[in-house]
């Protein structure tokens, strides 16, 4: 009978319609099983999506793009089965872009408990949650993946593509009311975020023989959009020595 009845409470709860042990079914559980239900229950996967919609500039037009994840921090307990371990498989490591008609998105499947944990994780890599789009630090994170996110750059419609390619990007998912929001940042970085957007500096690419780069916004969801969008904007491109002191002079009107 105690099977049953467990078995008959799971079903809704595994489906995503509780998160809660009802009642009537912890009241037919040892303390320690509750305990050990909670856990597992807890710790359900769940495909996160974050929406990148593309502002796109007369000039400049970003088509496509990957994030290759370098290094994590998730809520202990919610990647269980270890999928963003050290051992994290090629097709969950570098993510291309999944575009649908208005916005482009990338998944990361893992549970959604908050934690300090994350939040420490984010703000040791930050100075202290400066140099992300919030520009303040973290209290409690659901998980954080930091790596290379790379975009595709067509100049004045030519077909042919420039990869721009960000270092150090943090993509992490935190919690506002009664929805998930994103966070986007970069590690050990010169950026500082503020009023929700932040800006970053690509590497350097050839661009009529001559080395560029691109000066790129990226605003946080919520700031005029859902809170599961990031949205990017190129504001420039221009050889290096350009973008890099006007890079700085946004850094030092921001702060």
């Amino acid at each position: 009978m105690r099977k049953k009845l467990i078995s008959l409470f799971l079903i809704p709860i595994v489906l995503g319609l509780s998160h809660a042990i009802p009642t009537k079914a912890a009241s037919i559980l040892t303390e320690r099983e509750e305990s050990n239900l909670t856990e597992n229950l807890m710790s359900i996967y769940r495909s996160n999506s974050v929406k990148f919609i593309i502002e796109n500039h007369a000039k400049f037009k970003i088509k496509q793009g990957n994030f290759t994840i370098e290094s994590s921090s998730i809520t202990p307990g919610q990647d269980k089965n270890g999928y963003y371990s050290n051992n994290i498989a090629d097709d969950l490591r570098t993510q291309d872009f999944y575009s649908s008609s208005d916005h482009n998105q990338i998944y990361f499947n893992v549970g959604r408990k908050e934690s300090k944990t994350v939040a420490n994780w984010l703000n040791d890599r930050t100075f202290n949650g400066l140099s992300t789009s919030f520009g303040h630090p973290a209290k409690k994170l659901n998980f954080a993946f930091m790596g290379k996110l790379t975009l595709n750059l067509d100049i004045n419609d030519t077909g042919y593509l420039y990869p721009l390619i960000f270092p150090n990007v943090i993509l992490a998912q935190g919690h506002s009311g009664s929805t998930n929001n994103w966070w986007i940042g970069q590690a050990y970085s010169p950026s500082v975020g503020n009023s929700g957007k932040i800006y970053m500096c690509s590497s350097e690419f050839n661009y009529m023989g001559k080395l560029y780069k691109a000066l790129v916004k990226f605003i946080r969801g919520g700031v005029g959009s859902s809170y599961d969008e990031v949205k990017i904007e190129v504001v420039d491109i221009a050889p290096v020595y350009t973008i890099e002191q006007k890079f700085k002079q946004i850094q030092k009107d921001l702060l």
